[in-house]
């Protein structure tokens, strides 16, 4: 085998068994990280939906997709006069969920989630501080 067969067999492990482990890890880092839950954004109420986790901070809810995507969340929801304006039971693959439609200044956004994370959005939002506009 000569040098360059050894480097181009290292480069095919690395695409083929690192790069997938190192996008798993990332997203199971995102799901565990507090107050962080599993939940699928929809163009629609009626999707397409793109799998995702949403994150709780002190003043914003962030979207980001799932892995092999940038660390960054691609959708930041201010917690100020962010409000819950409709929510509808679905069945999905056998699991009960709910299509929550938020509206946050002129953004309405539709996200896919478990009863408890519904209700955590909403225990997230009646906490809101003082001084802070957020509607349930």
């Amino acid at each position: 085998m000569s040098g360059w067969d050894v480097v181009l067999t290292a480069l095919v492990v690395v695409v083929v068994l690192v790069l997938p482990a190192l996008a798993w890890w990332r997203s199971g880092v995102r799901a565990r990280r507090t107050g962080a839950f599993s939940c699928a954004l929809g163009r629609s109420a009626d999707g397409p939906w793109r799998a995702g986790t949403a994150t709780y901070g002190a003043s914003r809810l962030t979207w980001t997709p799932g892995p092999l995507t940038r660390a960054r969340g691609r959708v930041e929801l201010a917690r100020r006069r962010l409000a819950v304006t409709d929510r509808v039971p679905v069945h999905a693959h056998g699991v009960q969920l709910l299509v929550v439609t938020c509206r946050a200044a002129d953004r309405t956004v539709h996200l896919r989630m478990s009863p408890e994370a519904y209700a955590g959005l909403t225990s997230w939002l009646e906490a809101t501080p003082t001084g802070v506009d957020a509607y349930v």
